[in-house]
């Protein structure tokens, strides 16, 4: 699916007639997408939005029984941010059941790919090119998250 002169997939590295192969393919599959967008954001870091994504996706996870999310590799540095916002959701009680995080590298996971690819996908749409989103509208709820 990647180019073979790629790593890893990386949507905004990819020409549109890549893009429209990933969302052909993805729009294939039955499986549900729920991205988490960060609004109201002038005033914050993308670190902080991250974190605020974190915490509102666990926290719906949390909800629903899931208690385990693979996440994108960032390097040990930024992967232990992430182990130390799930520490903070536990002593908060956000949280009050196990929970896991396990990091990847990108290039070692095709999975990791997907959510590349839909989060382009609603960049492009919220840019006002909806043609990507539409296809798999109805298989992706946007979840939104205002700062504070």
């Amino acid at each position: 699916m990647k180019p073979p002169s790629q790593l890893k997939l990386h949507w905004y590295e990819s020409v549109e007639a890549q893009r429209r192969k990933y969302i052909t393919l993805i729009a294939g599959m039955e499986i549900m997408h729920w991205v988490i967008v960060r609004e109201d954001t002038q005033n914050e870091g993308p670190e902080r939005s991250r974190r605020a994504c974190i915490e509102m996706m666990i926290y719906e996870l949390h909800q629903i029984e899931v208690f385990e999310a693979v996440f994108e590799s960032r390097g040990a540095a930024n992967d232990k941010r992430d182990i130390d916002m799930l520490g903070y959701l536990r002593a908060t009680k956000t949280i009050t059941k196990p929970f896991r995080i396990d990091h990847v590298r990108g290039m070692d996971e095709p999975l990791l790919w997907l959510p590349d690819i839909v989060c382009g996908a609603i960049s492009e749409d919220m840019a006002g090119n909806h043609t990507h989103l539409d296809r798999l509208r109805q298989h992706t709820e946007v979840l939104r998250n205002t700062s504070r």
